[in-house]
């Protein structure tokens, strides 16, 4: 008997990168996966298109749940204002660690992002939000209504999960953003064998790319650093201070003692040092290497400290700040402090969104605007260096592999990137592939008989 359409629409993160947010209708149940902003874009094109709902929720119509994957701000950085001003009451969903981490980072982005009268919502939002969340397990299944709903450990940052939905004989795997390679801190995503969801939904950030040896880049990437600091020169990370600061610690950290380093390495003071507290509070997360250690993310080189207090060094030093895309805030003031001198080195360790200034730089700008006008010359040395937490092409097969859905869907991935890789699903494991662009209703029927 023909069974009842599945419908997914992408209210962001359709053919783009950003602002995730996907609307999914299964079994005469509604669900929200995810609910982010995209970061360096101006106006609407900043947020979820949540007009859909509005309607819908002045109409009286539910939404069952709102699932949020992981604390990313493109995944998570919109949720208060779904929750709080459009007063979606669902039944919201997350892991512990994105509960905790989550507010601390939605907190720092209103405070570097708006001024006080532009505020898509407020700090007291942020704390109502969360704290009616459900905290889940990992691995564990939890009943809301009609819907059945099961964590599965995704890698990408602490506590980043995907989601299986099943309703009335139906099921929907949506991914969030995942890593298929165990990096320093955490582990590979895990899924058990054939799942054989309805529909897969995944993320495609870097789904056209294939990445040559972690390890070999990392060292590559540590030796660049070495001879810059050897010459006397500073070294810039903007990096995302919640995870990606700690892998990178752990990279240079090893690499100093086995070069016998000494050259200080600084963190800018705040969110970093929440984020080790988090680290060693769930450690129960990360990779068996974190997990097997004794102090883990206990640095012999590593110092908190203000930006003031890095402006005035004199001599050789390697920093970390964030935000990671030099988008304002403390790695934006310290590059524009270094970007004048040639003997200074910026890594650039991740994708940066278009609009920021790391994405000029990335595009091998000489000039940059860092604000209100300055005009800054950029005659430092730049790595461009893809530590990126998504996977790239392999990973994604991989995993579309492993899960053996009927049917896939592809978000957060820019529409060229989606076009190449969509008929490589389709060549490769033979499955119908769609990649729907933001506010289009994909209607799926499930009881396709295949060839």
């Amino acid at each position: 008997a023909p069974t009842m359409a599945l419908c997914v629409t992408p209210l962001g993160a359709g053919q783009q990168v950003g602002r995730s947010c996907v609307l999914l209708e299964i079994g005469g149940s509604r669900v929200i996966f995810d609910c982010g902003v995209a970061l360096g874009a101006k106006g609407p094109t900043h947020t979820p298109e949540l007009g859909f709902l509005e309607a819908d929720l002045q109409a009286g119509i539910v939404i069952d749940a709102i699932l949020l994957s992981h604390f990313h701000l493109d995944h998570a950085g919109y949720l208060p204002y779904l929750t709080e001003v459009l007063g979606c009451q669902g039944a919201l969903i997350m892991t512990h660690p994105t509960c905790a981490i989550a507010p601390i980072i939605l907190k720092d982005y209103l405070k570097t992002t708006y001024s006080e009268h532009q505020l898509p919502y407020t700090t007291e939002m942020i704390d109502a939000c969360f704290s009616r969340a459900t905290c889940v397990q990992l691995g564990e299944r939890v009943v809301i209504g009609q819907l059945s709903i099961t964590t599965y450990y995704a890698g990408h940052v602490l506590g980043a999960v995907m989601f299986l939905v099943e309703c009335g004989g139906q099921s929907v795997l949506y991914t969030g953003d995942f890593t298929m390679v165990p990096d320093h801190h955490l582990s590979a995503a895990r899924l058990p064998l054939a799942l054989q969801p309805d529909v897969m939904i995944t993320e495609t950030t870097c789904c056209t790319t294939i990445r040559s040896s972690k390890r070999g880049k990392e060292h590559e990437l540590c030796q660049k650093v070495e001879r810059t600091l050897v010459k006397g020169g500073k070294v810039l990370v903007p990096v995302l201070m919640m995870g990606r600061c700690q892998e990178l610690c752990m990279i240079f950290e090893q690499h100093w003692a086995r070069a016998q380093l000494d050259f200080p390495i600084y963190i800018i003071k705040g969110m970093a040092e929440k984020a080790t507290t988090f680290f060693k509070f769930f450690a129960s997360w990360a990779s068996q290497k974190v997990r097997a250690a004794e102090r883990p993310f206990d640095f012999n080189h590593v110092r908190f400290c203000h930006v003031d207090d890095v402006l005035q060094l004199k001599s050789a030093a390697l920093v970390f700040a964030g935000p990671a895309m030099l988008n304002g805030g403390a790695s934006l003031e310290i590059f524009t402090h270094w970007a004048g001198d040639d003997r200074n080195l910026l890594v650039m360790p991740g994708y940066c969104l278009p609009g920021t200034v790391g994405n000029l730089i990335q595009s091998k700008a000489k000039r940059v605007d860092v604000g209100s006008g300055k005009m800054i010359d950029v005659r430092c040395q730049v790595e461009y260096m893809s530590h990126s937490d998504h996977t790239d092409s392999r990973g994604i097969l991989e995993l579309i592999r492993q899960a053996a859905p009927r049917q896939v869907v592809l978000v957060h991935g820019a529409a060229a990137i989606m076009d190449t890789f969509r008929p490589l699903v389709k060549k490769r494991l033979r499955v119908p592939c769609h990649s729907p662009g933001c506010g289009e209703r994909l209607t799926l029927s499930t009881d396709l008989s295949f060839p």
